[in-house]
């Protein structure tokens, strides 16, 4: 083989395999295989290099003889003039010894050279071996930078960690603390509606949650979702316009109700001037017609027949001597409005409800302001017949024929009495118990009911109201029991 062979290293080349380009097709690399390879690659890069100086060295080597044949040939044929010439003779033989010296020379540094490259052989192995290190540690060093740029943040985070274990040891916490908030605010926001104020709600909101729209050829119809006492419809109206929507639809029904209330009492005093000035005049016009009687005695039995008339005449739906022997309480009427007042008669009353304000240490006149305020904050409705203070005043908020805001789905058939309470278990003083037991007996009698028709708001819908006497049911029974021994 020649030696241009030998430099050439594509011979070699076409030996060995290609090795697998990773960045250009990923998903075919043999990981083994390529280590492998890349290993061999090596041995053989190792190997050619020694290939290539032995040849290079035998080419020396065959320049050298074939010089030397040269001039070996050139002194046979001028060896008969060299013999001439012993000078020339002479001559010739210090340069061959001269030519000999200087390739003694060339081989000493080459041999110096050949140990001093076979003792770096181990180091460039061991070089090449490091070779692919370098390389994954330069390809390393972008992420190594970004990991120090990084390094704050990590230990502002590792010093936030015991806090962010702590906000999620109370998430628990916090989660039934807000489930508990909500299920407070719908207990009261259902207790405190009445169901034909529902029912008006919901018809006046029917045309918006019944509309239909036409998608691909098919009908849909918006279904109204309800959350408190609103109703929302994510296909026509945002939340907000829901909200505002029904405001104005409960304004609008205020103003109606209102201008009716006002054409029947001009209605009615109309009647009412036409049918006394008629009367005047019939009386002026008998007065002119008929003589002076003579004054009599009235009989002995007059007082019997006034006393009829007068036990006839009805104070808030009741009898005025039925009236008359209720408990001592201060009548402080609520301003009529549609939150706390709606003014709708009371038809019926079957049964009684107990209530506690929810609110310690309130006396009645503030319990009876917050129920005020309602007409214009708006923020839910409610009311009550009653509110007893906890010094055993009784306040009345709305008369007996108008029902209030109190139990949902019985407001149009019972009262309702509100009781203020200091202690943390929601029982009682005194004063108030004593009035209460008065109260509810009057009201028992006046309308012909028995102590089981004294309920507590618990017993219609489950709500813990009045709370100790959800809790204590042998209190609740000994309060019957007092109003049954005081009738």
């Amino acid at each position: 083989m020649s030696a241009d062979a030998y430099r050439n290293e594509d011979f070699y080349r076409g030996d060995e395999p290609e090795l697998i380009n990773i960045k250009r097709n990923p998903y075919l690399v043999d990981y083994e295989q390529h280590r492998k390879l890349w290993e061999n690659r090596e041995q053989r890069s190792a190997q050619r290099e020694q290939r290539a100086y032995e040849a290079s060295q035998k080419n020396q080597r065959a320049s050298q003889r074939t010089s030397r044949r040269a001039a070996s040939f050139w002194e046979q044929e001028n060896r008969g003039g060299a013999r001439e010439n012993q000078e020339s003779r002479k001559l010739s033989w210090e340069e061959r010894e001269l030519q000999r010296e200087l390739r003694r020379e060339r081989e000493q540094e080459r041999a110096s050279r050949r140990e001093r490259e076979l003792q770096r052989a181990p180091q460039r192995e061991r070089e090449l071996q490091r070779a692919p290190r370098r390389e994954r540690e330069l390809q390393r060093a972008p992420q190594r930078e970004r990991e120090l740029q990084r390094a704050p943040q990590r230990e502002r985070e590792l010093q936030r960690a015991p806090q962010r274990e702590r906000e999620l040891q109370r998430a628990p916490q916090r989660e039934r603390e807000l489930q508990g908030a909500l299920r407070r605010e719908r207990e009261w926001e259902i207790s405190n509606v009445s169901p034909r104020e529902q029912e008006a709600h919901r018809a006046s909101r029917r045309p918006q949650g019944m509309q239909q729209a036409q998608r691909n050829g098919r009908t849909f119809q918006a279904e109204p979702i309800r959350k408190g006492k609103i109703d929302f419809y994510p296909d026509a109206y945002s939340q907000a316009q829901g909200r505002r929507a029904a405001m104005e639809k409960k304004r609008a029904a205020a103003r109606r109700r209102r201008i009716v209330k006002m054409q029947r009492m001009v209605l009615f005093s109309g009647i009412f001037f036409i049918s006394l000035l008629c009367g005047i005049l019939f009386m002026k016009r008998m007065d002119n017609e008929t003589p002076e009687p003579s004054i009599k005695t009235p009989p002995q039995n007059f007082l019997e027949d006034v006393q009829p008339v007068v036990s006839s005449s009805l104070v808030q739906g009741l009898s005025a001597t039925d009236y008359a022997k209720h408990p001592e309480w201060e009548e402080n009427f609520l301003t009529p409005n549609e939150y706390s007042r709606p003014g709708e008669a009371l038809e019926e009353i079957s049964s009684i409800f107990v209530h506690y304000t929810a609110n310690p240490n309130t006396s009645a006149a503030q319990n009876r302001s917050y129920f005020e305020q309602l007409k214009d904050t708006h923020i839910t409705s409610a009311s009550a017949h009653f509110i007893i203070g906890y010094d055993g005043e009784i306040i009345q908020c709305i008369p007996l024929d108008e029902i209030a805001y109190a139990v949902q789905s019985r407001n149009y058939d019972s009262v309702s009495i509100e009781c203020c309470y200091k202690s943390a278990d929601g029982s009682f003083t005194q004063e108030t118990y004593d009035s209460l037991i008065d109260l509810l007996a009057w009201l028992t009698d006046v309308y012909h009911l028995s102590t089981d028709d004294i309920l507590r708001h618990y017993d219609c819908g489950g709500k813990k109201c009045p709370i100790y006497y959800t809790e204590h049911e042998d209190a609740w029974e000994r309060l019957k029991k007092d109003v049954a021994e005081k009738l």
